[in-house]
């Protein structure tokens, strides 16, 4: 894989390979999702392949394995073969009851023969395949960079959780269906047990992570004495300065985005997140364009968005009795994320689908669509 930004290392993983019955350590499932973008590239490209090819290197230059006989790489590899799964065992893609497969039907190790370069030769699953030339399956926007970071199986079990169900709520599952999605079943009988050492370090791992967006709570429902049902629930968490810049620098296009984070960092404490995100969208829907930072820099001081200045913080072109307003910008882009949630899945993905702006980001463009929701609330009067 050549070297690429965090917006563009996403994997949009099906659904059913998100919740399966997980038998693999943290690596054989990080080593899996690399095979998986790798493969999705190529599908990309030619819908016909049927082998994928990754240099060796790559995989090991990732994800910093070190071992140089690749001993440890081929017993990942030969793991995977030998893994059989149950897939979508919460059952979000209905129009499957049932399925299983192996995560890696084949693989091997081969030289090739043009760059003298050790190379990894595979298949994916059938179903999967088919999930992503038809590109009309479920799936979750997974960041490779992210998965990199996290260190526990478990860990990296709730992200790709939060990220299938990333616009809906997560279901409740019985403590069954959960033991089997998180590899655990006949592990633990006493539930303690499974709080200490699987959720609460999970759960403490996805919370402290700056670069994952939400936060994570559980709840143990009791039938008399005995756990019969979970709920995982997830907060949109409050972004610190930092990444609220971060967040923002993505809706920038690529080449001027060095210059635009300094203006952003400038006026990042003087207006509110959704106010530059309005400046950085009119921006970016202009056909003429002389310099961009330095047209953003006067967009942000002059509000050629036409965002409604009422909402606007303290500061340039505000006034002391603005901030008396009985609904504050906040308390707007809340009760939009409110229904946002309430919409139906399909009318969401539709929503996201006719979206013309220049970034195929999940995150950003769900935020965009708040964002309309928020500027309709505010042509209504809210």
């Amino acid at each position: 894989m050549k070297k690429e930004n965090n917006n563009k290392m996403m994997l949009q993983k099906p659904s059913g390979s998100i919740a399966i019955s997980d038998n693999t350590t943290a690596m054989h499932r990080k080593v899996y999702n690399v095979l998986l973008y790798k493969a999705r590239k190529e599908l990309e490209k030619d819908q016909s392949k049927t082998l994928f090819f990754i240099k060796v290197s790559e995989i090991k230059k990732f994800y910093g394995i070190r071992n140089k006989n690749n001993v440890y790489l081929k017993n990942l590899l030969y793991n995977l073969t030998k893994t059989t799964i149950e897939f979508n065992i919460l059952n979000k893609d209905n129009s499957i009851l049932w399925g299983a497969f192996s995560l890696l039907p084949y693989v091997a190790i081969k030289n090739d023969e043009k760059t003298n370069e050790l190379i990894v030769e595979y298949e994916i699953p059938t179903p999967v395949r088919k999930s992503i030339i038809s590109k009309k399956g479920i799936y979750g926007k997974i960041d490779m960079f992210i998965i990199k970071q996290l260190n526990s199986k478990y860990a990296i079990i709730l992200y790709e959780l939060i990220k299938d169900y990333e616009n809906v709520e997560i279901p409740e599952m019985d403590i069954n269906t959960f033991k089997k999605l998180f590899g655990i079943e006949g592990k633990y009988k006493d539930f303690y047990n499974i709080k200490r050492r699987i959720l609460k370090p999970a759960i403490e791992e996805i919370n402290s992570n700056p670069n994952i967006d939400w936060k994570i709570e559980v709840e143990l429902i009791k039938n008399g004495n005995k756990y019969t049902y979970i709920k995982f629930s997830k907060i949109k968490k409050v972004l610190p300065t930092q990444s609220k810049i971060e967040l923002l620098i993505n809706f920038v296009p690529e080449p001027y985005r060095k210059v635009a984070k300094k203006i952003i960092k400038k006026y990042i404490n003087v207006h509110d997140i959704n106010y530059i995100s309005y400046q950085i969208n009119y921006m970016n829907n202009q056909e003429e364009i002389y310099d961009y930072c330095e047209q953003l820099e006067e967009a942000i001081k002059n509000n050629y968005a036409m965002y409604n200045s009422e909402y606007i913080k303290p500061g340039i072109n505000s006034n002391s009795d603005k901030k008396n307003k009985e609904y504050n910008d906040s308390d707007l882009f809340k009760e939009a994320e409110k229904i946002w949630e309430n919409l139906s899945e399909e009318k969401q993905q539709t929503i996201l689908q006719s979206m013309d702006i220049f970034t195929d980001n999940h995150n950003i463009k769900r935020h965009k669509a708040i964002l309309d929701i928020v500027k309709e609330l505010k042509e209504l009067g809210k």
